[in-house]
């Protein structure tokens, strides 16, 4: 992650200062080199086959990247002699979030890829033995075009599209001294999520009249018990009132 900032003020009267500033954000994806880069794999929904980077069907990157990240900072604190004893502050910001990393995971877990083992021992002689051969080397299946046309199982899927979330925070704050000791305080949070991180099943079977799942219907077939599908899709909005009396 690269995240350069510069901010200044302005006190453009006694009783009036700006705030601003611009950060900017870059992410890069993972990039995997060597042989590491073979095991990224995914699920292509046109063809409705598993994609594997050892194929050459995708970027071992998983996602692009985004250089149009820039991010305005603003704000004021003014204290109007019109209105005595009265401080009126105000901001507004952008702010970029880090892909979620757990959710890049996902690229390395479809079959041929991802490998599951189960060791069982007998009693009392058990078979496997700690320090001695507790683990059992694994097999890895090599991935070629006939594996991949013949691949079952869930399947992940991380966005190519996928965009940097990002939240805007703005809020307006009024105080107000009464008589010498007295502190009134109202203020307005508000606060919006772009681009956030959601997942769905994107082989969800088509509900019929009777409210029950048509296996036989399922976009791509029952060999995919489930396409979990992760993109930047998902808002969030937040708006608060705080009242304050000291």
């Amino acid at each position: 992650n690269f995240e350069p900032y510069i901010q200044d003020s302005w006190k453009a009267r006694p009783d009036l200062t700006f705030n601003y500033g611009l950060a900017y954000y870059l992410s890069t994806p993972p990039n995997p080199v060597g042989p590491d880069k073979n095991l990224i794999s995914g699920f292509d929904l046109n063809t409705g086959h598993f994609i594997y980077a050892a194929l050459g069907q995708m970027s071992p990157q998983v996602y692009s990247t985004s250089h149009y990240n820039f991010a305005l900072r603003m704000g004021l604190a003014w204290q109007p002699k019109f209105i005595s004893k009265t401080v009126l502050r105000a901001g507004w910001g952008m702010y970029y979030s880090s892909p979620p990393q757990a959710a890049l995971a996902s690229s390395v877990a479809n079959p041929g890829v991802a490998i599951v083992q189960t060791v069982n021992n007998l009693e009392p002689s058990p078979t496997y033995v700690l320090g001695v051969n507790d683990m059992p080397p694994l097999s890895v299946r090599p991935i070629t075009p006939e594996f991949q046309q013949a691949a079952t199982g869930p399947a992940f899927i991380m966005s190519p599209d996928f965009r940097i979330p990002y939240v805007e925070q703005w809020t307006l704050d009024v105080q107000h001294v009464i008589g010498k000791q007295d502190l009134l305080d109202v203020a307005y949070l508000g606060t919006e999520g772009h681009h956030l991180p959601m997942s769905w099943q994107a082989n969800d079977c088509v509900v019929l009249p009777t409210l029950q799942c048509d296996l036989a219907a399922m976009p791509y077939g029952t060999q995919f018990p489930y396409i979990s599908q992760l993109g930047s899709v998902g808002n969030s909005n937040y708006q608060a009132l705080l009242v304050k009396f000291q």
